[in-house]
């Protein structure tokens, strides 16, 4: 399952990205960053995305934001090995995974 990976290095960053018209499968973001917090960032990305697929990561095994993120959206707490971060996105993208088989 081969996938294209576009990175931003913040909040921001990220939306430009969301607002072109190019597909995205998944949004792996951290919930706490400078400025735009990654939950923020995925409110304001849903405005226009609603279907938006999401996966939060975390440095923190407790923090206040990830309480802020919406709950149907998965976390994984750093570190983790590449497998963790393998079967968490493979995960977080359900049924969509099945037709690229």
């Amino acid at each position: 399952m081969g996938r294209l990976v576009a990175e931003a290095d913040s909040g921001q960053s990220a939306l430009s990205l969301l607002e072109r018209s190019d597909p995205f499968d998944l949004l792996v973001m951290d919930v706490v960053m400078p400025g735009l917090s990654g939950p923020d960032t995925v409110r304001l990305a849903r405005r226009t995305r609603s279907d938006l697929k999401v996966l939060f990561v975390s440095g923190y095994a407790d923090t206040s934001e990830s309480a802020d993120k919406d709950s149907t959206d998965p976390l994984i707490v750093k570190p983790f090995k590449p497998t963790v971060l393998a079967e968490a996105v493979w995960n977080a993208l359900g049924p969509a995974r099945l037709a690229d088989h």
